[in-house]
């Protein structure tokens, strides 16, 4: 039986300015995801920062539930 070893860092795609750069970014200090469009959604950080991550929420979900190692996270459906 494999067990999956728990990584708790994403890098992701940060818009700053005009660019896009990697970032690497902690699973445990993220606060709020929130949909910036269905594109793209803005996470924000224990500290306060915020950034714009050039991934949709369903990229960002399969994400930190691998970061995670179980389900941890999924967007709110329209009911």
């Amino acid at each position: 039986m494999s067990r999956q070893s728990r990584n708790p860092f994403l890098r992701l795609p940060v818009c700053e300015g005009n660019d896009v750069i990697q970032r690497l970014i902690h699973a445990d200090h993220i606060l709020e995801i929130s949909e910036n469009d269905e594109r793209s959604c803005n996470i924000e950080l224990v500290n306060g920062k915020i950034y714009l991550v050039e991934f949709d929420l369903k990229t960002m979900e399969l994400l930190l539930n691998q970061a995670f190692g179980h389900e941890l996270a999924r967007p709110s459906r329209d009911l």
